[in-house]
């Protein structure tokens, strides 16, 4: 299924990571808490994890960008977005070292074919010559991201 262009991710992150936290027994609270930075790709996540990054960008708010991404096995990922203004698959499979190589190329001067790679959305569409700028040949436009990662149901959560 295609997004609708007019549903933000930050709209729509937001609330599927607090539906996958509800299914898993936590409340919206304790999920929110469970946000933490990381510049890059987390050493593991385990498999059937759920996991909801905010990708941000200081200079170019443009780039800015939350989405989910759920490590079904060792070989496949689904990553669940939308992105404002761009109609998007809504949830697509990946191999899950296509996903974490593009992952961490977003941290790399690789960064712009990282972005289209994963997102599907040009970053050249974004912000018209303003983010032709974005991120030289030396470094990422990016400069923080929090992830939330949900492993399983809660301890001692009722089912």
């Amino acid at each position: 299924a295609m997004s609708q262009a007019s549903c933000p991710c930050t709209v729509f992150g937001p609330s599927v990571l607090t539906l996958m936290g509800k299914a898993l027994g936590y409340s919206a609270g304790e999920v929110d808490l469970m946000s933490e930075p990381l510049l890059g790709v987390p050493n593991t996540v385990a498999n059937q994890s759920f996991c909801n990054v905010m990708l941000m960008s200081k200079d170019y708010s443009m780039l800015n960008h939350n989405f989910s991404v759920y490590f079904a096995s060792n070989q496949q990922v689904y990553l669940i977005q939308t992105f404002v203004e761009h109609s998007v698959r809504i949830s697509r499979p990946m191999a899950k070292d296509d996903f974490l190589k593009l992952w961490g190329q977003l941290w790399s001067d690789s960064w712009r074919v990282a972005y289209e790679g994963l997102f599907g959305v040009a970053p050249s569409t974004l912000g018209g010559p303003v983010i032709q700028n974005a991120g030289d040949a030396d470094h990422t436009p990016f400069s923080e991201q929090h992830i939330t990662v949900l492993t399983g149901p809660k301890p001692n959560a009722e089912q």
